[in-house]
């Protein structure tokens, strides 16, 4: 990293930047989350390749919000073909893609609206200067650069294809005699697979564009053709992903892994991570179906988002229709997840034995877990309808449970501070979440990745929400300044000073996935 851009960053953060003497303070503010959204917004912008400095200075007066991380250059000269690093440039400005991968561009579309909607929020009581009025617009422009490449690059009229190359890659890592292959190398590979959860994040990014009202940036007539042509893709979006990955018949009532297009997902699946077939599967199970829970859970979040698309529209019988529809898909799928295996459910109903697959021998981890636990959060007045208060209790179990499961601990202190080396000294929660169960693995080999930290604090707000208190989040099962303190930690090894996250506790590497789940999970689902 230049020295002149290394000084300019560290100036755009220079008045957010977390230090263990001022942590508490940003802890307590109710826009840290926001802002930190904001900070990865943008650092995820800065890649290997000169930056328009100028217009960087130019916004250093103005609050670090997402206008500064939609003012960063949407194009560049500098940016030639081929020349962007697979695993340490997350930005294509000649596309607004970040990779070429469908989820990960589409949390990054979900938490630039909802910053955007946070930065209208605070300027309404004030008037809008013009240069506000400008980074609004650039803001929406951004969004829509994103929306657009992932439809035109991605979108081939069934679903999105796992991965496609477009821009400014360098894909030359990835050829067989290629000396220094990218950690999970296939991840990078183009790929024509359609994926549920992908395809649902693509369709909560397409249906928030719309429910935001930030579709139209203006009045006049190309911004109303605009606005028409989202909503056409939205609708189309959320038509396929029913048709293609919605199963239900009378062998099940699931949301498949792939496309119905694509034989809907079977454990002869090569592995997304390294093409390479699943160990261990018996004979007998060789070619049968399998489900995971976290697609259920992401279709869930989808189909609840789509469903507040269709409320808006004006009555008729086709939206009527449509309306009964994502209902009853919504309420279904919620019954097979708390349903009991013996039911072919996931047996969430008892989440310390629940599955978070079916047809395969796999271990739990919180991503999963925490996925479908989020979901049925959001989807509880569809669970618990007459009876809200039961279900909002029953979560509030459920949690404690998981906790139970993933939390990590520490020692509680004596009274004088000093930690106890008892052996019967009391265990606290202290608000980070291992990836694998506790009973299943020892601390010593676990992790404590950002995005399953992430996922926690995201349902720590939204249980927060629910209860209309403050309790559940700072009640004795490790509360959110852990999470913060995590947080900053992870920010610190980023040596291009950006100030993004690593992968985990263990893992240094800075890289694209838990940045953009941070980003989100950070500002979303609220």
């Amino acid at each position: 990293m230049s020295i002149a851009k290394t000084m300019i960053f560290s100036l755009l953060l220079s008045s957010l930047v977390v230090t263990s003497n001022s942590l508490s303070a940003v802890i307590n503010s109710g826009s840290c989350s926001h802002d930190i959204s904001s900070q990865i917004l943008a650092g995820l912008r800065l890649g290997s390749n000169p930056i328009d400095v100028s217009q960087i200075l130019a916004d250093l007066k103005f609050p670090v919000d997402v206008g500064i991380a939609a003012s960063l250059p949407t194009s560049t000269s500098s940016v030639t073909s081929t020349s962007l690093n697979l695993e340490t440039d997350f930005y294509d400005p000649s596309t607004g893609l970040h990779s070429e991968g469908v989820w990960h561009n589409a949390l990054v579309g979900i938490a630039s609206l909802e910053e955007l909607q946070q930065k209208k929020s605070r300027e309404s009581s004030i008037k809008a200067s013009s240069e506000s009025k400008s980074k609004t617009e650039a803001a929406q422009k951004y969004i829509h650069q994103i929306a657009n490449s992932l439809y035109e690059f991605s979108w081939d009229g069934i679903s999105f294809r796992r991965r496609s190359w477009s821009g400014n890659w360098d894909h030359s890592s990835l050829k067989d005699n290629a000396s220094k292959p990218p950690e999970q190398a296939n991840y990078y590979r183009e790929s024509s697979e359609h994926r549920c959860v992908q395809h649902g994040m693509a369709l909560i990014f397409w249906s928030k564009l719309i429910l935001n009202g930030e579709c139209m940036i203006d009045s006049t007539s190309s911004s109303l053709k605009m606005t028409r042509r989202y909503k056409e893709q939205e609708k189309c979006i959320a038509d396929q992903f029913v048709k293609e990955f919605w199963c239900h018949d009378a062998k099940t009532t699931k949301w498949s892994t792939l496309s119905q297009s694509q034989g809907g997902g079977d454990t002869s699946r090569l592995s997304a991570s390294a093409a390479k077939p699943t160990d261990g599967i018996d004979e007998e199970c060789a070619g049968m179906p399998y489900y995971r829970a976290v697609d259920q859970a992401v279709a869930v979040l989808a189909c609840l988002e789509h469903l507040q698309v269709l409320q808006q529209q004006q009555s008729s019988s086709v939206q009527q229709k449509d309306v009964k529809l994502f209902t009853s898909i919504i309420e279904k799928t919620c019954q097979q997840i708390l349903s009991p295996i013996r039911d072919q459910g996931f047996g969430y109903g008892d989440i310390q034995d629940a599955k978070t697959y079916l047809g395969l021998n796999r271990n739990r981890n919180f991503w999963h877990d925490g996925w479908t636990f989020l979901a049925l959060i959001k989807a509880r007045q569809f669970i618990w309808p007459l009876d809200t208060n039961h279900g909002e209790a029953q979560l509030v179990v459920m949690w404690e449970n998981l906790v139970g499961m993933y939390g990590c601990t520490t020692i509680s202190p004596d009274e004088d501070g000093v930690s106890s080396h008892d052996e019967n000294a009391k265990a606290a929660m202290d608000g980070i979440f291992w990836h694998w169960p506790r009973a299943l693995k020892s601390d010593s080999y676990n992790v404590r990745y950002c995005g399953d930290n992430a996922l926690a604090f995201a349902i720590r707000r939204n249980l927060s929400i629910m209860s209309n208190t403050s309790t559940i989040i700072d009640g004795g099962k490790g509360g959110d300044s852990d999470f913060f303190r995590f947080i900053s930690n992870l920010r610190e090894r980023d040596d291009e000073n950006r100030r993004l996250v690593s992968v985990a506790d263990i893992y240094p590497q800075v890289r694209l996935h838990p940045n953009t789940e941070l980003a989100a999970l950070l500002v979303w689902p609220s």
